[in-house]
């Protein structure tokens, strides 16, 4: 396949302009026909004069600069030294501009000084889209859905398990009363884990009191498993919590004193095999 002719320095017979490079259908032209659309009445409004000053250095047409910054609203540029390197790089800021390049203080001097007028101005380009049908209105609706978030089902208990959980816990403390009240001088003190199961005991009732106030709800403990411990479960296992930042993350930083210890650790265990093998 042959490569076609890459030519920049390329010249042109008849050079065309920029309205000729610019598509009919591109939103450039839609701000350009928003601005040139605008009354006296909205430039007085905005706080703009469209007549010019007879002394002076020629300033930029405000049509020109509220075209920019327009167009650049529309695009989610809004800096204005993105809006300058955009006027000197970009078709569509360029044919706004009209060719001109204005640099980053005239642009934020002009936006600046018409701040509070352009917002009003911004609502009317939506009125102006939404006339022109250029705006496609979609419902926006939010998920009602009740999910019940931060807590397990291990935490988590009904009205039957309260209840399942308050014949536990007075079990638990009809046989704690019954070893206190022995009097055994070697048993240890169990006044303070009889308080501790009272006070679950209470817990639980105080549960069972809102979940009547409140049907089809769940109670949801935040004790945790020390909770159900004081409630009288005995035999709930506590699980070994992994440290987030503790030792294992310490040995992976440190393989080599890792690997040390576990050279170590299995030269000891063989040594005392072959002591127990001679023995």
């Amino acid at each position: 396949m042959p490569w076609r002719e890459l030519n920049r320095l390329q010249g042109w017979l008849m050079p065309p302009t920029m309205e000729e490079l610019l598509p009919e259908d591109h939103p450039a032209r839609v701000v350009a026909a928003f601005v040139d659309s605008l009354t006296p009445e909205d430039w007085t409004v905005l706080g703009v004069t469209l007549e010019p000053r007879r002394m002076g250095v020629p300033a930029y047409h405000p049509r020109a600069l509220l075209g920019v910054w327009l167009y650049g609203f529309m695009t989610g540029v809004r800096s204005s030294r993105k809006l300058e390197a955009a006027c000197r790089e970009q078709l569509p800021y360029l044919w706004l501009a009209g060719g001109q390049q204005p640099d980053h203080n005239t642009l934020w001097r002009f936006y600046q000084a018409h701040r509070a007028g352009m917002r009003g101005l911004l609502r009317k380009t939506i009125e102006a889209a939404e006339d022109l049908d250029l705006i496609d209105w979609a419902l926006q609706a939010a998920d009602g859905t009740k999910i019940q978030g931060d807590a397990s089902n291990r935490l988590t208990f009904s009205e039957e398990q309260l209840e399942r959980l308050e014949e536990r816990s007075l079990r638990e403390i009809e046989q704690l009363e019954a070893a206190h009240e022995i009097g055994n001088a070697s048993a240890p003190n169990l006044t303070e884990p009889i308080a501790e199961a009272r006070t679950g005991l209470h817990r639980i009732r105080m549960a069972q009191h809102q979940l009547r106030l409140s049907p089809n709800q769940r109670f949801v403990s935040s004790q945790g498993q020390g909770h159900e411990r004081r409630c009288g479960v005995g035999q709930v296992r506590r699980r070994r919590r992994r440290p987030l930042g503790g030792q294992r993350n310490r040995g992976r930083r440190d393989g080599r004193s890792r690997n040390r210890h576990h050279r170590r650790s299995s030269g000891a265990r063989g040594r005392r095999a072959r002591a127990d093998a001679r023995a």
